[in-house]
């Protein structure tokens, strides 16, 4: 289930770096206004996973890259932290 959430992930994220920054903060009158208002949803909910799991020592050590991310704060930040957390599940 992990890999199928990260590789939509990673198709949605995609698509929508694709996207100039208006596009992405424009109000489409969704439930969470925007394509970044539902990408920031799709994150939280995450994130929210992800700290259930940071329990598990090796989950940690596997999810140590989303650090970086909260020190950067941006949209391509998030995707080389995805990128990054990738990387360690597959080696």
């Amino acid at each position: 289930m992990a890999f199928y959430n990260q590789r939509m992930n990673d198709k949605l994220f995609a698509k929508a770096a694709e996207l100039p920054a208006d596009e992405l903060a424009k109000d489409c009158g969704a439930f969470f206004a925007s394509i970044s208002g539902t990408l920031n949803h799709i994150m939280v909910g995450d994130l929210f996973w992800l700290y259930r799991f940071v329990l598990n020592k090796h989950c940690r050590e596997i999810l140590a890259p989303l650090a970086e991310f909260s020190k950067s704060g941006t949209f391509s930040g998030m995707i080389l932290c995805s990128s990054l957390v990738r990387k360690n599940l597959i080696t």
